[in-house]
Protein backbone atom coordinates (compact mmCIF):
# COMPACT_ATOMS: atom_id res chain seq x y z
CA UNK A 1 0.00 0.00 0.00
CA UNK A 2 2.82 2.65 0.86
CA UNK A 3 4.56 2.10 -2.39
CA UNK A 4 1.29 2.72 -4.25
CA UNK A 5 0.90 5.84 -2.57
CA UNK A 6 4.93 6.03 -3.54
CA UNK A 7 5.24 6.41 0.27
CA UNK A 8 8.51 5.13 1.76
CA UNK A 9 8.91 3.35 5.12
CA UNK A 10 12.03 4.48 7.17
CA UNK A 11 11.42 2.07 10.10
CA UNK A 12 9.18 -0.24 11.51
CA UNK A 13 7.83 -1.90 14.89
CA UNK A 14 5.23 -3.88 15.53
CA UNK A 15 3.82 -5.34 19.01
CA UNK A 16 0.79 -7.21 19.64
CA UNK A 17 -2.29 -5.46 18.04
CA UNK A 18 0.07 -2.70 16.51
CA UNK A 19 2.35 -1.39 14.27
CA UNK A 20 4.31 1.59 14.29
CA UNK A 21 5.47 3.06 11.38
CA UNK A 22 8.41 6.17 10.79
CA UNK A 23 8.37 7.86 7.66
CA UNK A 24 10.17 11.25 6.66
CA UNK A 25 7.08 12.86 5.07
CA UNK A 26 3.70 12.58 6.02
CA UNK A 27 2.04 13.93 2.69
CA UNK A 28 0.21 10.33 1.63
CA UNK A 29 -0.63 9.77 5.17
CA UNK A 30 -4.61 11.19 4.66
CA UNK A 31 -4.89 8.95 1.88
CA UNK A 32 -3.26 5.83 3.57
CA UNK A 33 -5.22 6.11 6.62
CA UNK A 34 -8.46 6.82 4.46
CA UNK A 35 -7.91 3.54 2.26
CA UNK A 36 -7.35 1.92 6.09
CA UNK A 37 -10.45 2.64 7.34
CA UNK A 38 -12.21 -0.17 8.83
CA UNK A 39 -9.16 -2.02 9.46
CA UNK A 40 -6.85 -0.04 11.94
CA UNK A 41 -7.55 2.98 13.60
CA UNK A 42 -4.40 5.28 12.71
CA UNK A 43 -2.88 7.85 14.03
CA UNK A 44 0.40 10.04 13.49
CA UNK A 45 2.56 12.14 15.57
CA UNK A 46 4.77 15.01 13.70
CA UNK A 47 8.13 16.46 14.63
CA UNK A 48 9.81 13.62 15.81
CA UNK A 49 13.49 12.77 15.20
CA UNK A 50 15.41 9.67 15.15
CA UNK A 51 18.05 8.63 17.14
CA UNK A 52 21.10 6.16 17.06
CA UNK A 53 23.34 3.75 18.84
CA UNK A 54 26.07 2.60 16.54
CA UNK A 55 28.76 0.62 17.36
CA UNK A 56 30.28 -2.78 16.87
CA UNK A 57 27.69 -5.50 18.65
CA UNK A 58 25.65 -3.19 19.73
CA UNK A 59 22.61 -5.49 20.29
CA UNK A 60 24.73 -8.19 21.79
CA UNK A 61 25.58 -5.83 24.87
CA UNK A 62 22.95 -4.99 26.59
CA UNK A 63 24.79 -3.00 28.97
CA UNK A 64 25.02 -0.65 26.58
CA UNK A 65 21.34 0.02 25.73
CA UNK A 66 20.91 0.27 29.88
CA UNK A 67 23.74 2.91 29.88
CA UNK A 68 22.14 4.41 26.92
CA UNK A 69 18.68 4.26 28.50
CA UNK A 70 20.23 5.66 31.52
CA UNK A 71 21.77 8.62 29.94
CA UNK A 72 17.91 9.31 28.48
CA UNK A 73 15.98 8.38 30.96
CA UNK A 74 13.95 11.53 31.51
CA UNK A 75 13.45 12.09 27.56
CA UNK A 76 10.39 10.55 26.30
CA UNK A 77 11.51 7.85 24.12
CA UNK A 78 8.35 6.91 21.54
CA UNK A 79 9.84 3.78 19.44
CA UNK A 80 12.42 1.89 19.93
CA UNK A 81 13.73 -0.54 17.53
CA UNK A 82 16.81 -3.07 16.88
CA UNK A 83 17.01 -3.69 12.94
CA UNK A 84 18.55 -6.94 11.64
CA UNK A 85 21.79 -4.92 12.14
CA UNK A 86 23.78 -5.55 14.72
CA UNK A 87 25.44 -2.57 14.51
CA UNK A 88 22.42 -0.25 15.81
CA UNK A 89 19.33 0.52 18.15
CA UNK A 90 17.52 3.45 17.50
CA UNK A 91 14.65 5.02 19.28
CA UNK A 92 12.36 8.45 18.51
CA UNK A 93 12.42 11.38 20.20
CA UNK A 94 10.58 14.87 20.67
CA UNK A 95 12.06 16.92 17.79
CA UNK A 96 13.14 19.42 20.42
CA UNK A 97 14.77 17.26 22.69
CA UNK A 98 17.23 15.36 20.09
CA UNK A 99 19.87 17.25 20.23
CA UNK A 100 19.95 16.97 24.11
CA UNK A 101 19.83 13.29 23.55
CA UNK A 102 22.84 13.24 21.61
CA UNK A 103 24.83 15.14 23.81
CA UNK A 104 23.66 13.20 26.69
CA UNK A 105 24.84 10.05 24.90
CA UNK A 106 28.16 11.74 24.02
CA UNK A 107 28.88 12.27 27.42
CA UNK A 108 28.28 8.97 28.52
CA UNK A 109 29.80 6.74 25.98
CA UNK A 110 33.05 9.59 25.16
CA UNK A 111 33.21 11.60 28.67
CA UNK A 112 36.97 11.47 27.88
CA UNK A 113 36.46 13.15 24.69
CA UNK A 114 35.34 17.16 23.84
CA UNK A 115 31.85 17.65 23.43
CA UNK A 116 29.66 17.04 20.50
CA UNK A 117 27.32 19.95 19.29
CA UNK A 118 24.19 18.24 17.60
CA UNK A 119 23.07 19.77 14.72
CA UNK A 120 19.57 19.98 13.52
CA UNK A 121 18.17 17.75 11.27
CA UNK A 122 16.98 19.25 7.93
CA UNK A 123 14.17 17.18 7.51
CA UNK A 124 12.19 15.80 10.57
CA UNK A 125 10.16 12.61 11.00
CA UNK A 126 6.79 11.20 11.79
CA UNK A 127 5.34 8.30 13.64
CA UNK A 128 2.55 6.72 12.61
CA UNK A 129 0.89 4.31 14.54
CA UNK A 130 -1.84 1.54 13.20
CA UNK A 131 -3.73 0.16 15.26
CA UNK A 132 -5.87 -2.73 14.17
CA UNK A 133 -9.24 -3.52 15.11
CA UNK A 134 -10.47 -6.79 16.95
CA UNK A 135 -6.70 -6.60 18.63
CA UNK A 136 -6.57 -7.84 22.51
Amino acid sequence: MFERHQHILDLLSASRGSLALLVSSVSALPAIADELKGLANVRWENHKALVCLVGEQVRRRSELASQAFRAIGDIDVRMICQGASERNISFLVDESRAGEAVERLHRAFFSRLEPVVAESSSQSMCQSEVVWHGAD
